[in-house]
């Protein structure tokens, strides 16, 4: 699914530091099922790219940490993020707004909403005029 999303929707990828944080979230809602608080609630010392794991706080009372696989590309996704960050302490946020107003912050829970609906949005209309041009398409293959 993901090969054939990124491969034809270049708003998943790119070389701009707000794209390869948007595609490390997105990996990480859609191969670990986290939720947003989970992802949000994050530090860069809680990923370990060798071992490809993240801590995660918020099961119960948010105290106690589980320690999760990650997909070799989510791990990736992850570190290509980090590569374009800068320079991070362990406790600093693992995803942070990249907006003037709102920059280096904890990316909120609220924020990684906005990033799904409008990536979905995108994505709608995408095969939306995919699906016009195929059918386009197939109707001149038929004539």
């Amino acid at each position: 699914m993901w090969r054939r999303c990124s491969r034809c929707c270049p708003f998943l990828t790119g070389v701009r530091p707000a794209r390869k944080r948007d595609y490390a979230v997105l990996r990480l809602l859609w191969d670990n099922a986290l939720r947003r608080g989970e992802i949000s609630g994050a530090n860069v010392g809680d990923f370990d790219p060798r071992a490809r794991t993240l801590n995660i706080y918020g099961k119960g009372r948010g105290t106690q940490a589980q320690l999760i696989d990650l997909h070799c590309a989510t791990a990736d996704a992850i570190s290509d993020w980090l590569s374009v960050r800068g320079a991070a302490m362990p406790l600093d946020p693992l995803f942070i707004a990249l907006t003037k107003r709102e920059y280096g912050l904890r990316l909120s829970g609220y924020a990684i909403y906005k990033l799904v609906f409008s990536t979905c949005t995108a994505l709608r209309e995408f095969l939306k005029e995919s699906a016009r041009t195929e059918y386009a398409t197939l109707q001149l293959r038929l004539c």
